[in-house]
């Protein structure tokens, strides 16, 4: 069944995941929110992108386009599916959650993680949504948006210069709210900077006070993260990723609406 499909897939790229995860890593800081973010945000948006390709693509779109042909609401189908799909997208999310606490428990509430990773894969459904219904053949579809997942992904900050004006990108922002949730909720890193190292010319751990490399003071927090990933804001990174989940899904109903106007006549 689909459901036993997207669990199978979902089940892989967790095996995936933590085998390259895994590989040794300079500090245990970089560990967590460099590579356990990183390849959350790849993994979990190819996963999403396999899952989500189906719903406007291969045989459920011609359904649509002969419905569409005798009157149906395309407005109507779209909201349908779409609400399905966030159904879908939470009980995914929850079993990733769920599996990913039971492999390497997670130091923050569960809670936070869900929402992180429900707003990413929201985000990337709606991008599946519009690569489906631009192509028609379903194979074509995922292997695109599989291609897309990979390419986004690498502007989550993890990779130096790549990701260091990647403002438009959800991968960005969803990396921004991993590194925030992991140290900041779970381990509680210290994000501000003290007032004395104003007046110290020292730094270094033994002060705990911290430079960047032009030499500006910064946080304990703001060291040991991507330079993307500075300045934290939680709600900020949760609000921008669902706004461009909203934005992608506005784009693929145009895409709806105008791409395939020849075929619902």
């Amino acid at each position: 069944t689909t459901e036993s499909i997207d669990i199978c897939i979902y089940l892989m790229t967790i095996v995936i995941m933590f085998v390259f995860s895994s590989f040794p890593s300079e500090t245990l800081y970089s560990t967590i929110c460099v590579r356990f973010g990183f390849y959350n945000v790849m993994f979990l948006g190819l996963a999403t992108m396999a899952t989500a390709s189906r719903t406007f693509g291969g045989g459920r779109k011609l359904i649509f386009w002969r419905e569409a042909s005798h009157g149906s609401s395309v407005f109507a189908y779209f909201l349908g599916e779409n609400m399905i799909d966030v159904f879908s997208i939470a009980l995914n999310t929850l079993f990733y959650t769920s599996i990913v606490q039971a492999a390497v428990p997670l130091e923050a509430p569960l809670l936070m993680y869900w929402q992180l990773y429900f707003s990413l894969s929201f985000t990337v459904a709606g991008i599946a949504y519009i690569i489906s219904i631009a192509i028609r053949d379903i194979s074509n579809v995922i292997i695109t948006g599989v291609i897309f997942a990979v390419i986004l992904s690498l502007f989550e900050g993890f990779v130096g210069k790549i990701g260091d004006q990647a403002q438009w990108c959800y991968s960005h922002w969803a990396g921004r709210a991993a590194s925030n949730i992991e140290l900041i909720e779970g381990y509680n890193v210290n994000t501000t900077i003290p007032e004395y190292c104003s007046a110290d010319a020292r730094y270094g751990s033994e002060v705990n006070c911290f430079r960047d490399d032009d030499q500006q003071l910064i946080s304990f927090y703001d060291l040991i993260v991507p330079e993307p990933h500075r300045s934290p804001d939680l709600m900020q990174d949760f609000a921008i990723l669902l706004i461009i989940g909203f934005l992608v899904r506005i784009i693929a109903f145009t895409f709806l609406h105008l791409w395939d106007r020849g075929n619902r006549k």
